[in-house]
């Protein structure tokens, strides 16, 4: 997580939730979304958050992720019709997301592959990530 300069304890504590649980569902999901970009082996420009909506939106179900993964990508057309029609950002959008269906597909097909907001990434800090993304069944992009 540090080569992307991610740091989970760095993320702010959630405020405006008042359902205690919630709020700590809320808390777990910005500290298990950086961990997510670390697996995947993805940096945080546009494109590659939107990719990562699509991963989260699959793998947790939450209504942001969902949000993040459909209006998202309108953040890059704007990018392009200001670029007097350079939409070249949605063309790499579109190599993420098919790296993002692979990811899908090969842990649908793997057994015992555990739910993203169960696993405590803290414990696995000494774990080798490869060996890590094998069990979760997660694909690192190459670049």
């Amino acid at each position: 997580m540090s080569k992307h300069g991610f740091n989970s304890d760095e993320r702010p504590v959630v405020t405006y939730v008042q359902d205690p649980e919630l709020a700590y569902i809320i808390q777990r999901y910005r500290e298990t979304h950086d961990a997510i970009h670390t697996l995947l082996g993805f940096s945080t420009s546009v494109e590659e958050e939107i990719a990562v909506k699509w991963f989260e939106m699959n793998e947790l179900g939450l209504p942001s992720a969902a949000l993040g993964s459909f209006f998202g990508p309108l953040a890059l057309v704007r990018k392009g019709i200001m670029k007097g029609g350079d939409f070249k950002s949605l063309g790499n959008l579109q190599v993420f997301i098919s790296h993002i269906l692979k990811c899908i597909e090969k842990k649908k097909n793997k057994d015992g592959t555990e739910f993203f907001m169960n696993i405590y990434f803290e414990k696995e800090f000494e774990t080798d990530v490869n060996d890590l993304r094998e069990r979760l069944g997660v694909i690192q992009f190459d670049k």
